[in-house]
């Protein structure tokens, strides 16, 4: 994913954390790392985009020493189901897998 992909990425960010509330509900926080990981997108466009759905209310932070993990909030879950989007299957799967 390049830097001009920001739609694309939150949408991936919101699939995939729409996928951990699925299997895990309101414990369903990804980290930063595993976002980036899954999206394959530089880390400073993972941080960028983050802040921006922090900003609208649609992701919710849980800062740790030296991690930062994000979780949707019901905001967020109302976004997902309005406009479509799938729990990231791949996540699922990796999940299930545990």
């Amino acid at each position: 994913m390049t830097l001009t992909d920001d739609r694309a990425l939150r949408r991936k960010i919101l699939s995939l954390l729409y996928a951990a509330w699925k299997i895990r509900g309101k414990e369903g926080f990804l980290s930063q790392n595993e976002l980036v990981k899954d999206t394959g997108a530089e880390p400073i466009a993972v941080a960028r985009n983050l802040d921006l759905l922090c900003d609208l209310g649609l992701v919710e932070d849980l800062l740790s020493v030296g991690a930062r993990f994000v979780r949707l909030t019901p905001q967020g879950i109302l976004k997902c189901e309005d406009e479509g989007i799938e729990p990231d299957e791949s996540l699922r799967q990796r999940r299930k897998g545990r």
